[in-house]
């Protein structure tokens, strides 16, 4: 069956699998489905499937028997669960962009957070608004009742918008269209300066960087904030060498694009 949870307002529509289902009225077989103590009848789709539209369990939050009967009598005895759960309610997400790369976990904050339902249909879609390639999908995980996090997905051509989504049982997504944003960093230059500080701009570029994300630019591993936010540039200063203006050598020089996550540059600056 799948899927195998929906929310206890009802409407979801299950597809049962299996063999031998029939439909002849006129004999009286007539397929239902079973959740819980409440029967409701099955569309005959084939002899091998069966859809049932999950009735309403309003104030449930909790698996319950599913099961299958041909005459509204005798039921199946398969062991099989759905869980019902109740709508949540989604906030927030932080942070709200990460590196094409992928890999960044993003946090959704809100309320009414279930973890009954079956891992493997509890996920987080990333939807492109403008790439034309299909959405990803990532493994959700269940942090407690108001916070639960997804790894954001890698493999994108470049840097673009995308809508995240949320869903419990793999069919019923959220439609809070929360937006995550994808960065990546080509370079920086210069990557050397005269150790009085005086070389003007380090010059960051890449693609979707935005200035609401809070970057953050770090030299020596002292962080400073950018003197400029562009989609394409970050304009971070070049302060005076901390060893003093007869320092010669490397320090380590990383950007945040989202003030969250560093890139480092290898061998410094």
């Amino acid at each position: 069956m799948h899927p195998t949870a929906g929310l206890n307002k009802g409407g979801t529509f299950v597809e049962v699998l299996g063999t031998w289902f029939h439909y002849a009225p006129e004999y009286g077989i007539v397929p239902h489905c079973r959740f819980g103590d409440q029967v409701v009848r099955a569309h005959f789709d084939s002899t091998v499937r069966l859809v049932c539209q999950s009735p309403p369990a309003i104030g449930t939050n909790a698996r319950l028997p599913f099961e299958i009967s041909l005459n509204g009598v005798d039921w199946s005895h398969t062991g099989f669960t759905f869980a019902y759960y109740e709508e949540p309610i989604m906030t927030d997400i932080y942070p709200d962009m990460g590196a094409v790369g992928g890999g960044e976990e993003v946090f959704i904050r809100g309320s009414k957070f279930t973890n009954h339902t079956d891992p493997t249909e509890f996920m987080c879609r990333f939807t492109p608004t403008t790439l034309q390639v299909p959405p990803k999908t990532t493994a959700a995980r269940y942090i407690n009742s108001t916070v639960i996090a997804c790894p954001a997905p890698g493999g994108w051509p470049q840097g673009d918008h995308m809508i995240l989504q949320v869903t419990w049982n793999g069919v019923d997504y959220d439609q809070n269209n929360f937006m995550y944003s994808y960065y990546s960093v080509h370079r920086a230059f210069p990557r050397s300066g005269p150790s009085d500080g005086h070389g003007g701009d380090i010059i960051i570029s890449g693609q979707g960087f935005r200035p609401e994300a809070n970057p953050k630019c770090r030299l020596n591993n002292t962080e400073h904030n950018p003197l400029s936010v562009s989609a394409s540039e970050i304009r971070c200063p070049m302060p005076p060498a901390e060893a003093g203006p007869t320092f010669f050598g490397n320090v380590d020089l990383a950007v945040s694009p989202n003030g969250h996550a560093w890139y480092p540059f290898d061998g410094g600056f």
